[in-house]
């Protein structure tokens, strides 16, 4: 399959240990800190750190320190934000603290500060018990400019002064003139109904509200779209007073930055102005239910659509405490073996009863843990035997007796994950792991400390605990949930008409001079939106300069070798014994019409028999030897040029260098000796893979609409249509009518495939590791080749004819995804880096203006490409036209353009901050690998940097003339609303419904 190493699904554990030699943590000698009182101090060697738990004496704060010399500083703030209703109030929150502050009394300090900061990460989150606020940067002047914006943000938002924040972010009515209808309108109103759009969260919702009916996990605390109305200001402040104070706080802290220098800024600028209130929001457990409850629910379709094999089925379990971190694990682990490994036993008795297209089974962890098992693609007349098919299936299992060496490989898998130091982003990933218990149980030390849990996780394999977990978790617990939800034609009209006549009734209960004050109100907003902040106030932002900036572009190149009859392609750096293997094979050694059979191809390999290995062997051998091998397809540009394609099939494996050989035989097993002629396995995985593609559209429109204007407009963007995007749909589609006609020509045509690509000649090696793993590599690299192919690779000319489809794809969604663009160098126009500060501009300054605080979407930006691709992005999004009417008002925003001078640096920085993100070993090899194809040096970046660094106004309204081409040019795609579409027809040359 595309991905061949085992996953832990929604339980992942993010530590990424032992960093190289050279970055021993950072401990500071003084553990006083005024202000604080030192609970513990401890070194903690699964992530290399010395770690402080403090606790602010005044106003109760908890704060934990990972003290190391990573660079790239973490600091985080989350409060525990309980919902007590359906209206989304932390969610809200979370959006409308960051919308001006006291310090910071600009509309969005969030914004103006992204523009000119050097961050690595900047985010909010709303969790079902959680509200989080972490950022992560290399420059210290840059981290602590954020952490004040934060800090302020969450204590002294403008929310109580301010009710438009609320109206913008929230909520509220929007009436613009007497004759229209009223109508709800912000930002997390709007994003929410995009969420709903896809069915999983309508599963998700019912699950909850199910499983916790009395407590805060039944509710939906990203808000249900139909419930946030609900919602008033005078509750919405209330939220912020009773969570958001100091008492109720988690900090977390990470990286290199000096220890007594953050907590003595936090508690000077925030935490000395709070006392202490001694308060404690505990998650009550809900109690356990008598008996199995079921429960039949819905999800809307548009009317007429198909609804035969579209129902979920969901059996849930709450199991043990979120705190029991070994169990936690060990449910995880039986999760894959159960039910989500190619040959776990629960997806083959599905399989073989022919209910449902793809099981999974996942674990959230929260006070109290869930497992759910969800089955896709089924009937609702089918819960019942899909329910009775897992326990006996779970009988006999532990009748037959589990197989422990499978366990014990699923556990080789998960610590080669823990052990590999490949993560750019540790400060983020630990958050994960730290704040549960540190939450629930005051130990922030908790969830770093693995090497306890696999030492128990491994002894429990010579007793019965992993049997008396099936048990006791899915066969003797009747707090447990038995779920259909299933497709309801008209069900979104429903939905909108209720909304409709509670509108309507609202209207008809105001008078006239309430009506039009509503109006007043609705403008009020609308010129608060387009109002401009004051100098003084953007002046209070605090901002980096360009001397804080490095001038020298970063270039990674690998080196070219040709050793023993193999193309090598050598990454050296520190990879803490650890080998990273690609094998490139050319793509444009097929015929055009077999692109899609290669993309079917990386879907297949590794969960298809090999003359050597059957799929669960294959898999087992995989985990035990390897982390995990991957097939994937990639496509490069030389020169950056769209004429100039190098697609590749890659596979991409990874193995300590002690198991250098077991690495090279496993990738020769899927390479050189896969077998395709088991027609009922190769049925249900092409059945499986059109399921996921279809679900992935449903979850994702952005996703379909993008590839088909990149189709429009590329040779590379239709390249990858036909591997993975709707042609490829498509052609999934075609293949699932002909599975029972004739299996043997898809067989024959992967074999073809597999012949012409898979050849000595064709093949590029990629290593990245150190000198001495290469050397002991080389030797060996016959046990893959001398299995290869050894015919001579000629190349196939393919015709990939671009054409401008204008298509709108119709769905019950309650939003829009609208996409528009063109290739600048077809209209005579070449890349210069100032192109990425332009589309820093338009999309922080203009799109992000228009479409999202204005427009009531959840996005709006654009994208800009190396090889001229340029594309306006509205993302959940209430409108249409009047979206595609602002894109066309791009070329008189850039033409009008006034930036001060530290307005431009700002954004020049920024677009700096997007080159300079941390790398991990894979990135940093990558990029040289692809240096390499795309024939780019380092001169191409310092160019590219340096043109950045001199952008000027000027040079933006310049690219005034080139956007107004890209707008006229009219090339647009949709995924939407199918009422909206069709009331929009004439925009479109094809309206195609997905169902």
């Amino acid at each position: 399959m595309k991905k061949l190493f085992v996953s832990l699904l929604s339980l992942t554990l993010f530590i990424q240990p032992f960093f190289p030699p050279a970055l021993q943590a950072n401990a500071t000698n003084n553990t006083t800190i005024p202000g604080y009182r030192l609970i513990e101090k401890r070194f903690v060697k699964e992530i290399n750190s010395t770690c402080y738990y403090y606790e602010h004496v005044k106003s109760g704060a908890k704060v934990f320190k990972m003290a190391n010399d990573d660079p790239n500083k973490m600091f985080s703030i989350t409060f525990k934000t309980l919902p007590d209703n359906d209206c989304g109030t932390a969610h809200i929150m979370e959006h409308s603290v960051l919308n001006g502050s006291l310090h910071f009394p600009v509309k969005s300090p969030f914004d103006i500060a992204v523009k000119g900061s050097l961050n690595t990460f900047i985010n909010a989150f709303t969790s079902k018990d959680r509200t989080s606020f972490p950022v992560a940067s290399m420059n210290g002047k840059d981290y602590f400019n954020l952490m004040h914006i934060y800090l302020d943000a969450v204590f002294n938002p403008l929310i109580y002064q301010n009710e438009k924040i609320f109206k913008q972010e929230g909520w509220h009515y929007e009436l613009t003139e007497l004759n229209a209808d009223i109508q709800y309108r912000g930002v997390v109103y709007g994003e929410m109904k995009g969420a709903f759009s896809n069915p999983l969260r309508y599963v998700t919702y019912h699950t909850y509200k199910n499983l916790f009916p009395e407590n805060v996990y039944g509710y939906e605390s990203g808000g249900y779209p139909y419930a946030i109305p609900d919602l008033s200001w005078d509750q919405f402040k209330d939220f912020h007073t009773k969570y958001y104070h100091p008492d109720n706080c988690y900090i977390v802290l990470y990286g290199n930055e000096d220890m007594e220098k953050e907590l003595s800024f936090i508690d000077k600028e925030y935490l000395s102005k709070y006392e202490k209130r001694n308060i404690n929001f505990p998650i009550e457990e809900h109690r356990p239910f008598p008996t199995l409850k079921r429960v039949e629910a819905h999800y809307p379709v548009m009317e007429g659509a198909q609804t035969k094999n579209q129902t979920f089925l969901n059996l849930c379990y709450v199991t043990n405490h979120g705190k029991d971190i070994t169990k936690t694990y060990a449910l995880s682990i039986l999760a894959y073996y159960l039910f989500n490994n190619e040959s776990a036993p629960v997806r083959l008795a599905l399989e073989k009863a022919g209910i449902g297209k793809n099981v999974s089974c996942s674990v959230q962890s929260y006070k109290q843990n869930i497992a759910q098992i969800q089955l896709q693609n089924a009937n609702p007349e089918e819960l019942d035997t899909f329910y009775n098919i897992i326990i006996r299936t779970l009988k006999e299992t532990l009748n037959k007796g589990i197989d422990k060496s499978e366990i014990e490989s699923v556990l080789n898998a998960y610590e080669f994950s823990l052990r590999e130091d490949n993560n750019a982003q540790k400060g983020i990933s630990y958050l994960s792991n730290v704040l549960p218990d540190f939450m629930y149980n005051n130990d922030p030390f908790a969830g770093l400390l693995y090497e306890k849990v696999l030492v128990e996780l491994r002894e429990n394999l010579k007793t019965d605990y992993y049997e008396e977990l099936i048990t006791s978790t899915f066969l003797d617990n009747n707090y447990a949930l038995l779920l259909s939800v299933s497709p309801k034609p008209g069900l979104d009209k429903e939905f909108a008409l209720a909304d409709k006549a509670k509108l309507k009734a609202y209207k008809e209960q105001l008078s006239e001079n309430e009506l039009n004050q509503l109006i007043h109100e609705t403008k009020e907003l609308i010129q608060y939106q387009e109002s401009k902040d004051s100098p003084e106030d953007i002046a209070k932002i605090p901002n980096l300069s360009l001397s804080d900036i490095d001038k020298k572009a970063s270039y990674y190149a690998a080196e070219y070798k040709e050793i023993n009859n193999h193309k090598i392609l050598f990454y050296n750096d520190h990879t803490n014994d650890i080998v990273y293997l690609k094998l490139f094979f050319d793509l444009r050694v097929l015929p055009q019409e077999m692109i899609p059979y290669v993309s079917l191809l990386s879907d297949l390999l590794g969960a298809v028999d090999t003359k050597n290995y059957s799929y669960e062997d294959l898999n087992k051998a995989i985990n035990n030897h390897t982390g995990g091998i991957q097939t994937s397809l990639i496509l490069y540009l030389e020169n950056n040029d769209d004429d100039n394609l190098i697609p590749k099939f890659l596979v991409s494996s990874k193995a300590t260098v002690s198991k250098r050989d077991a690495l090279l035989e496993l990738n020769k097993e899927i390479v050189c000796n896969s077998v395709f002629n088991d027609t009922n396995r190769l049925k249900n995985l092409i059945k499986r893979l059109h399921v996921q593609l279809q679900s992935q559209f449903y979850r994702d429109g952005s996703r379909l609409a993008s590839g088909r204007l990149s189709s429009y407009i590329s040779k590379s963007g239709l390249f990858n249509e036909y591997v993975s995007g709707y042609e490829y749909y498509l052609f999934l589609s075609d293949l699932v009518k002909e599975l029972d006609k004739n299996p043997g020509k898809i067989i024959d045509n992967l074999n073809n495939v597999s012949r012409l690509l898979f050849s000595k000649d064709n093949m590029i090696i990629g290593l990245a590791c150190n000198t001495d793993n290469f050397n002991a590599l080389i030797p060996q690299l016959h046990l893959l080749s001398d299995a290869l192919q050894t015919h001579t690779s000629t190349y196939k000319k393919w015709n990939l004819t671009m054409k401008n489809k204008n298509e709108a794809f119709s769905t019950s969604s309650k939003v829009q995804y609208v996409y528009s663009g063109y290739n600048f160098n077809q209209l005579g126009y070449e890349y210069n880096g100032k192109m990425q500060v332009l589309n820093k501009i338009m999309s922080r300054d203009w799109l992000n203006q228009e479409i999202r605080i204005k427009g009531g979407a959840y996005g709006g930006y654009s994208t800009l490409s190396y090889a001229g691709n340029v594309s306006f992005v509205s993302y959940r999004d209430p409108n249409l036209s009047e979206t595609l009417e602002k894109y066309k008002q791009t070329y008189d925003f850039l033409q009008n353009l006034q930036l001060s001078e530290k307005e431009m640096t700002q954004f020049i920085i920024g677009t700096i901050a997007g080159l300079d993100q941390p790398k991990n070993i894979t990135a940093k090899s990558m990029s040289a690998f692809g240096n390499y194809f795309t024939k780019t040096d380092a001169s191409f970046y310092q160019k590219e940097r340096d043109s950045i660094l001199s952008t000027s106004v000027e040079d933006i309204r310049s690219y005034a003339k080139m956007i107004k081409e890209i707008a006229n040019k009219n090339v647009i795609s949709v995924y939407g609303n199918a009422e909206k579409l069709e009331s929009n027809k004439q925009l479109f040359s094809k309206l195609i419904k997905i169902e």
